[in-house]
């Protein structure tokens, strides 16, 4: 079972029948627009983060042309810009070190998740009994 079916499957034991699809449809907004705005948290935090480490550890490349080209293109930055082995070095250390901000975010968006799981109420699953007629025979 998928992670993100756990709090629809929580609503729907939680709630009254009438309010389920009420339930479900905030919570899965909520979880394509909690998805939307950590994407461009963690965007700005790794362009942010990746420039300023660039500017640390190798000072010899232009910024702005290893954020264009990518991860993939760093190398063929650091050819052009012939910053050498020490170029290729530091533009790695900075891509972990914006790297490493991004999963500081997971990781406070999932404890911050977690902490606010302990506000929902529990319960479990009602199994309604079903009445058997007794037949005569």
């Amino acid at each position: 079972m998928y992670s993100n079916s756990q709090p629809t499957i929580a609503l729907m034991i939680i709630l009254p029948e009438d309010d389920i699809p009420i339930g479900t449809s905030i919570a899965v907004f909520f979880q394509f627009f909690g998805g939307a705005i950590f994407l461009a948290m963690g965007e700005s935090i790794f362009v942010a983060r990746l420039i300023s480490a660039l500017h640390n550890y190798a000072p010899a490349l232009n910024a702005t042309d290893v954020v264009n080209a990518g991860a993939t293109g760093l190398k063929a930055i650091v050819e052009m810009e012939v910053a050498g082995e020490i170029g290729l070095q530091g533009g790695k250390l900075a891509y972990n070190q914006a790297i490493t901000n991004i999963f500081y975010l997971m990781t406070a968006g999932a404890a911050v998740s977690f902490l606010c799981s302990f506000g929902i109420e529990w319960g479990g699953p009602v199994v309604k009994e079903k009445k058997e007629g007794k037949s005569k025979g």
